[in-house]
């Protein structure tokens, strides 16, 4: 009853608002215009829907018990069907209120529900998935590992598990959750990518690169596999290896930003700044004017002793944005190193007045060097 989405290939493409294992509760057909599933369930308050979810609950388990004195008692298999037929009906009442947008319904439907039936992994999953619209992450993150202990340990549900940890920040246990889904389904390769990139922000690198080995020959046009696999090389000080990696990622998506900067990253440590800095000028505007990208543009401009073009760059930056006391202060920094003395206290004034402590004592050096 629940259905599957398309998996991300990297966190970025994890949606702001994280989607859930189903995305939404439906129906396994479409119901037509007369169904009564098209109308929209009753107005119970809360305190009603507790006591008919109770009511249904005790009446299918009893059996009807007005019709005990007359009626054989049931087969271990009649009973599983009973409670089998109220599971879904519970179901079938989140599933509409979820439809409706009345998520405190579907929630109490599901609370209920789980409470008569504690062994029942799809409960389990709904009501996760139920709590995770709402943004009540601790709480869906229970519910999905008590569905897993109920079993069976499903990859997607362990790959499920692991995105909401990782949205927590709980990188541990996203990291054991995604190693558990690798482990089920080996040939899934979205599971190990996502392991690596845990691990790498984590800092295990060799591990990180050993998954992504792993996962490289089922997915052999992934371009996040060789981007990642250079980033971590750089972070290894494997420049060599970094730039051969970099280079199959590029060719299978030329036009990516973060794969140019990593480029660009490895060819300024090899000391190829003017290739690095073409790279990195030719990166679109938001992107070549980011934080990141200025500080390595310019120390490309010094390794190529042109430390104005870097000063110039930062005196745009910090003309932009006025308040940005960062940028100023870099502003004044390489105007002193390109013996512009009038321009660096210019900028380094701007930066003592929004608060630098360095600009303050770059200001006084530079007015005694001026007497």
């Amino acid at each position: 009853m629940f259905s599957r989405q398309r998996k991300p290939r990297t966190f970025d493409e994890m949606p702001s608002r994280f989607v859930p294992l189903s995305g939404q509760l439906r129906r396994t057909t479409t119901p037509s215009a007369g169904d009564p599933a098209t109308r929209p369930p009753p107005s119970h308050t809360p305190a009603m829907l507790l006591i008919l979810a109770l009511l249904v609950s005790l009446l299918a388990t009893a059996g009807f018990v007005w019709r005990a004195a007359t009626t054989p008692a049931p087969t271990a298999e009649a009973t599983f069907d009973q409670n089998a037929a109220v599971v879904d009906a519970l179901l079938d009442a989140a599933r509409d209120y979820v439809q409706q947008g009345d998520l405190t319904k579907a929630e109490i439907v599901l609370a209920q529900a789980v409470r008569e039936h504690p062994q029942d992994q799809q409960l389990r999953i709904a009501y996760a998935e139920t709590l995770l619209m709402s943004d009540q992450l601790d709480a869906s993150y229970h519910q999905y590992t008590e569905a897993l202990r109920i079993g069976p340990r499903d990859a997607d549900l362990e790959f499920t598990a692991g995105t909401l940890a990782h949205r927590m920040g709980e990188l541990g246990l996203a990291e054991a959750h995604f190693s558990a889904a690798q482990s089920v389904d080996p040939n899934q390769p979205v599971y190990g990518l996502f392991l690596a990139q845990v691990q790498l922000a984590q800092g295990e690198y060799d591990k990180a690169a050993a998954a992504l080995i792993r996962v490289r020959p089922l997915d052999p046009y992934n371009a996040t596999i060789y981007g990642t696999l250079a980033e971590i090389y750089l972070r290894l000080n494997k420049t060599d290896v970094s730039l051969e990696q970099i280079a199959h990622a590029r060719r299978l998506e030329p036009n990516k930003t973060a794969w140019k900067v990593i480029q660009a990253r490895g060819l300024k440590r090899t000391g190829d700044a003017r290739r690095a800095l073409l790279i990195l000028n030719s990166l679109p505007p938001a992107d070549r004017n980011s934080r990141p990208i200025l500080r390595n543009r310019a120390e490309c401009y010094g390794m190529l002793s042109r430390p104005i073009d870097a000063a110039r760059m930062y005196g745009s930056a910090s003309d932009a944005l006025p308040d940005d006391a960062e940028f100023a202060l870099e502003a004044a920094i390489w105007f002193d190193r390109a013996a512009r003395p009038d321009e660096a206290i210019t900028y380094a004034r701007r930066a003592q007045l929004l608060g630098s402590d360095a600009a303050a004592k770059l200001v006084q050096r530079l007015a005694d060097a001026g007497r």
